[in-house]
């Protein structure tokens, strides 16, 4: 039994969080035997996918205790800072709150046709508005619009609330000439009689407030942060399986490697957290960030499934701004005011400044990760490169379309290769699962951003070679390819939900708006343009046919600018990657035949080229290392 304890535990917190999640995102706090079904539903399916994801970890490699108890006590201790650093919260709802009795009885009210009445309001109980419905009735109440009017006093008037409240609770009436008395009992053992008479020119809302005492309070705060688990879980066994996912690749590794990677997967996160903070607005950070606001809204309003009718910036796929709205549908910061605990980490930022916060913070984690697997899979010179460039610094930084498919793009390049390699092995069954994870990536890239799919170009090139190679295995490699094309249609489908309705119509409005844009912007840069992207640092951007972007006009926001270096090492290593790996090549050289073929020559098109650059640059350094110090 002992054995089976650790996936039993994961199996039960996964399945917990999952179940608590949805119950926040349902409307209204009772629970229906519908939601009840779906509340075990979402147990039933975290728990087993925690299950195939542990068993899937231990089938690939046999991890030492001593490891993942220390991954376990780092995400255990991570998990919440990092939630209430960045006010992480799902709707909060009342489950821990002690349940109160409140009964308003109508002592004397005015019926006259001039008169107010009795007209109850509201009550709220400290984190939202109780329906009309929740209340039991006694009397001639009727419902007008927004508020209940008493009718006559034939019988005993009254109102009975019983559910749970906060610490403090309000009632509010309409007060004015001629309205009423009531007496409230307020189920703590205190009662008032309230007098909503008052010499008015016009009737005006009256607040009544009661306090429950610390004991409510504690109760508030008990209930804050069990509410929190649904946050804290997932992020701890995210950041549990992404330390064991690492352990994974670098610990057969040399101990040079290990304290390298190391050293370089802090420095990117300082640099990239340091740019985040002082990078100043960027060109569409605001645009990306509304489109993720608007996607947050349907999530929080459990109305998920209505995120493909979103038609705003339906000109680029919704992947990246899926990702920008999962931190927007966290946006806790209401919730911690409630303790006096929002006053740190730009919590006084408005919505959309905090979602462009938070989004960069996306694009950051996107941007670790890319440097991090070219460290693990080409080389940490190359991944050095990755770091100080540019245009990798900068859009790995900002809440924009980038960082993703430079990560997409790379992983389904690199898996392609191995693909090949693979092929020319004959391992035909080992190259179908770099196959497979090469379609899913690249359906994963054009869900990103489509000009990124520039990457299937030198695939094409390196399989043609390959058939003049292995004619033999013609037909072997024309069935994976046709395998390939459906797998990432399938995978480009699947993460852009923009397409789930009416997909045709979607593309077409998606080539539409380019056709048109490209109409418009496209004369404003040389056809050269793309040259001076790729060559010279962002620093450095002269500002002669356009205007310079927020950040090169602010270059001391930069650590390094070393472009030029990169580019010019990266000419030295290019016929010694052609040599070794003669697909990145490909894929520098197709990125520059779009980028002079495409009507519009931004600056963030260039993104598509970086990857090789540094690459080849790790290449050229070798050469350059070879001249400067012979044998």
């Amino acid at each position: 039994m002992k054995k089976h304890l650790p996936i039993l535990f994961i199996m039960m917190i996964t399945g917990f969080s999952i179940a608590l999640t949805l119950f926040q995102l349902m409307p209204g706090n009772n629970l229906s035997p519908k939601k009840a079904l779906l509340l075990i539903a979402g147990f039933l399916i975290g728990a087993l996918l925690s299950a195939g994801i542990y068993c899937l970890l231990k089938k690939i490699c046999i991890i030492p205790k001593k490891t993942i108890v220390l991954f376990f006590v780092l995400s255990i201790c991570i998990s919440p800072v990092l939630t209430g650093l960045f006010h992480l919260s799902l709707p909060q709802k009342e489950i821990l709150l002690k349940s109160r009795n409140i009964s308003i009885k109508i002592l004397d009210a005015s019926f006259g046709s001039g008169d107010v009445g009795i007209r109850f309001l509201s009550l709220n109980n400290g984190y939202r508005g109780i329906s009309f419905s929740d209340f039991l009735q006694s009397g001639s109440w009727q419902r007008q619009n927004d508020e209940l009017f008493l009718r006559d006093m034939n019988e005993q008037a009254t109102l009975f609330f019983q559910g749970k409240t906060g610490r403090i609770a309000e009632l509010f009436f309409l007060s004015g000439k001629k309205a009423g008395v009531v007496e409230i009992d307020w189920g703590d053992g205190i009662t008032e009689v309230v007098d909503l008479n008052a010499k008015l020119d016009a009737p005006v809302s009256k607040r009544i407030v009661h306090d429950f005492g610390i004991s409510t309070e504690n109760y508030e705060k008990a209930n804050f942060f069990f509410n929190l688990l649904s946050v804290v879980i997932p992020l701890f066994l995210f950041l549990w399986l992404i330390q064991l996912i690492l352990w994974i690749f670098v610990h057969t590794r040399s101990k040079k490697f290990k304290i390298l990677f190391t050293v370089l997967t802090v420095f990117t996160i300082f640099y990239r957290v340091i740019s985040v903070y002082h990078f100043p607005l960027g060109w569409d950070e605001g645009t990306y960030s509304r489109a993720a606001m608007r996607y947050s809204e349907k999530i929080l309003s459990f109305k998920a499934l209505e995120i493909p009718t979103i038609l705003y910036n339906h000109e680029h796929p919704a992947f990246v701004k899926l990702t920008f709205a999962i931190p927007a549908s966290m946006d806790g910061r209401a919730y911690y005011a409630r303790f006096g605990w929002n006053n740190i980490n730009n919590a006084n930022l408005g919505k959309e400044d905090y979602t462009i916060f938070t989004g960069r913070m996306v694009s950051a984690v996107f941007s670790i990760w890319l440097i991090q697997a070219v460290c693990l899979l080409i080389h940490p010179l190359a991944a050095f490169f990755l770091i100080i460039d540019s245009l990798a610094a900068e859009y790995g930084a900002q809440a924009r379309l980038e960082a993703l498919p430079m990560l997409f793009s790379f992983l389904s390049i690199w898996f392609f290769n191995q693909f090949i390699d693979l092929i020319k092995k004959e391992q035909r069954k080992k190259s179908l699962k770099s196959l497979a994870f090469s379609s899913l990536f690249l359906g994963m890239t054009a869900a990103c951003k489509i000009i990124y799919c520039v990457i299937a170009f030198p695939m094409l090139i390196i399989t043609i070679e390959t058939f003049f190679q292995k004619k033999t295995r013609w037909r072997f490699l024309a069935l994976s390819m046709i395998c390939m094309a459906f797998c990432s249609l399938a995978s480009f489908y699947v993460f852009n939900p923009s397409l789930w309705y009416t997909p045709v119509e979607r593309i077409k409005m998606m080539l539409s708006f380019h056709e048109q844009y490209q109409t418009k912007a496209g004369d404003i840069y040389p056809f050269w343009q793309p040259l001076a992207w790729v060559t010279r640092s962002v620093a450095h951007q002269s500002g002669r046919y356009f205007e310079k972007s927020p950040l090169a006009k602010a270059p001391q926001n930069f650590l390094f600018s070393c472009d030029e270096l990169i580019f010019l090492l990266a000419c030295i290593g290019a016929k010694d990657l052609f040599k070794k790996q003669r697909i990145y090549i490909y894929w520098f050289l197709f990125g520059m035949i779009f980028m002079f073929l495409w009507g519009t020559k931004w600056e963030q098109y260039a993104c598509i080229v970086v990857v090789p650059i540094c690459i080849a640059a790790y290449y050229g350094c070798i050469r350059a290392a070879r001249w400067l110090i012979p044998g």
